[in-house]
């Protein structure tokens, strides 16, 4: 393992054993359960960005031409009855908020104790030209056609990324990383300590890089695509469908052009899987 996505993986995992841990004393003989469903509408006429948080629920976030940001959030309490989860759910907050250019949306609410948990799923449509960051805790994220640029991290989730563009990159703990694109036109970074990382694009214009501790990466790209690779892992094999000029071809690692070259670049990194750039086949991601 590196030492970048070592000390990554020592600082999220560390993110990962405090939260878990406060999800299980939070969610103790939790029988009584509220549900509240919140919509806000938001104008983002002259917005550049988005920023999403959540701590215990699912991030679902989709790009569109309206020049507005529709937030439905459903927020769930679980306390020791019914009646004591209604009385706190006023305390979730959803908030969506303004500073400069730049809108942000989360839950607001006390630290929550022993006796109470909470859950936000969030929904959202926003302009597809805002510049996108999520962040998550446990709960998955899922974003779709926002094309200017994405930075999504989660500890505990899956991270889904479709048809975005621009510059995106990608980090979970604990979870698979998947990333399905027409085109990928910026570079794009994406990272997993237990997981697969799963990449597939019709068209792209730009690099890759992925990185992986437990599991398997996969990168699938047009025929046509040129540029630099160097492919390896640890325990595992590295395989590609392209015919490579290879400065180095091991069982392990492979590198070299494809195509003659050019300017973009794919890196792949596994410790404990194995790594595989192939040819992309069929004309929607899927």
């Amino acid at each position: 393992m590196n030492s970048s996505l070592q000390a990554r993986w020592g600082r999220l995992t560390l993110g990962a054993l405090i939260a878990a841990q406060m999800l299980f004393l939070a969610g103790c003989q939790l029988n009584g359960k509220y549900v509240e469903e919140v919509n806000l509408t938001v104008d983002a006429s002259d917005a550049s960005k988005i920023d999403v948080k959540n701590v215990n629920g699912s991030i679902n976030l989709k790009g569109g031409d309206a020049s507005e940001i529709k937030i439905f959030a459903v927020k769930t309490v679980r306390a020791t009855s019914d009646d004591e989860a209604k009385r706190f759910a006023p305390q979730v907050e959803i908030i969506a908020e303004r500073e400069g250019d730049s809108i942000s949306v989360y839950a607001k609410y006390p630290k929550v104790r022993w006796g109470k948990s909470v859950n936000v799923e969030f929904t959202i449509d926003a302009p597809a030209g805002l510049e996108t960051a999520a962040e998550n805790v446990n709960g998955a994220i899922d974003i779709k056609n926002m094309r200017n640029g994405v930075h999504a991290n989660v500890v505990n989730g899956r991270l889904k990324m479709t048809d975005v563009a621009g510059e995106a990159t990608g980090e979970t703990v604990n979870g698979r990383v998947d990333v399905l694109s027409s085109n990928l036109t910026g570079s794009g970074s994406f990272q997993t300590v237990n997981g697969e990382v799963t990449v597939k694009a019709l068209q792209c214009e730009g690099s890759i890089d992925v990185e992986t501790v437990n599991g398997k990466a996969v990168i699938e790209l047009p025929p046509t695509f040129a540029g630099e690779i160097d492919i390896q892992t640890v325990n595992g094999s590295a395989n590609t469908d392209f015919e490579v000029d290879a400065a180095i071809n091991k069982k392990n690692h492979v590198q070299g052009t494809i195509n003659g070259g050019g300017s973009a670049s794919i890196r792949m990194n596994a410790v404990n899987g194995s790594v595989q750039l192939k040819q992309v086949k069929g004309q929607e991601p899927a």
